[in-house]
């Protein structure tokens, strides 16, 4: 009974370690949909912009996008269209509750279509 025990231990030592080892390759992919998807969202906004002269449905609020993200990350505006200056725009992949396998870091697209990694350091948002 001891041995099963010992190898039930060592078992349970194992998976943790394959998991957490496992934790940061995965969180890459997402982060790499979750780029891609922001990407294409780019082309559609640019795409508004040159139809509507501007990134806003008539200043008063954002297009409907045509994705809301992927199964790990929610896309966002972060600001209301009336509070942005006219030919910019921010979007937000927030990642989703419970799926997204780094829970603490997000990414951020602005006009210029320049995807940035954020993270939360110390209190003080960070991005790369």
């Amino acid at each position: 009974m001891l041995e099963v025990m010992v190898v039930l231990a060592m078992m349970a030592t194992l998976l943790v370690a394959a998991t957490a080892s496992w934790r940061g390759p995965v969180a890459k992919v997402q982060q790499a949909e979750a780029r891609s998807t922001l990407v294409r969202t780019a082309f559609f906004l640019e795409r508004w912009y040159a139809d509507h002269r501007g990134f806003t449905d008539e200043g008063i609020r954002w297009p409907p996008l045509p994705e809301d993200g992927t199964k790990h990350y929610r896309l966002v505006f972060e600001a209301q269209p009336g509070n942005v200056e006219p030919g910019k725009f921010r979007l937000y992949a927030y990642p989703r509750p419970g799926l997204a396998a780094d829970p603490a870091s997000w990414l951020v697209l602005d006009e210029s279509a320049v995807v940035r990694l954020c993270q939360k350091i110390n209190g003080r948002k960070q991005c790369q």
